[in-house]
């Protein structure tokens, strides 16, 4: 009876050292593994990144085809948004902006951004008046600014707010 609960000791204890081998980095076999390809002195420097797309279209019609003017347009924000350069990112979000038959999910994607990414008080203002002054805006941009609206400055929540309630009055008057 001994040498039976003997042998089962030490079965279990080889089964739990080669457990124990494996996590430290030795195959099944147990002994140690390959050593791999050496890394170089010299450090390489990180590839950019491709854009990355989007993973699911955002609007399409009832077959799920994309709208390849919007799915751009979103692309174009993106790009803007990546920019390393305050001012350029300005001026693109700004031109952007301006387009007459901004989408909803355009406005959207780039309400966010003005907030949050833009350095300057003003430019965060300009680029959200005229987007509020854009005339396809819609509620869905109107519910993403207020969203963020707390990340401004008292001056520049004064005005968006203002503009956005013109807007409202201007709308319901049928302007």
């Amino acid at each position: 009876m001994r040498s039976v609960l003997r042998v089962i000791v030490l079965i279990a204890t080889m089964a739990a050292l080669t457990g124990c081998l494996e996590a430290l980095g030795g195959d099944k076999a147990g002994g140690p593994q390959e050593p791999g390809p050496q890394p170089s002195a010299r450090a390489k420097e990180p590839q950019p990144q491709p854009p990355t797309r989007a993973k699911e279209p955002l609007w399409g019609d009832w077959f799920g085809k994309k709208d390849v003017k919007v799915e751009a347009t979103l692309a174009e924000i993106d790009a803007v948004c990546r920019l390393k350069s305050d001012s350029a990112m300005y001026e693109g979000l700004k031109a952007i902006a301006r387009r007459p038959d901004l989408s909803k999910a355009a406005q959207v994607r780039l309400a966010k951004p003005a907030i949050e990414k833009l350095y300057s008080p003003a430019d965060k203002e300009e680029v959200l008046l005229i987007l509020i002054k854009n005339p396809s805006f819609s509620h869905e941009a109107k519910m993403e600014i207020l969203a963020y609206i707390e990340k401004l400055p008292e001056e520049t929540k004064i005005k968006v707010l203002s503009a956005i309630n013109n807007r409202t009055i201007e709308a319901d008057q049928g302007w």
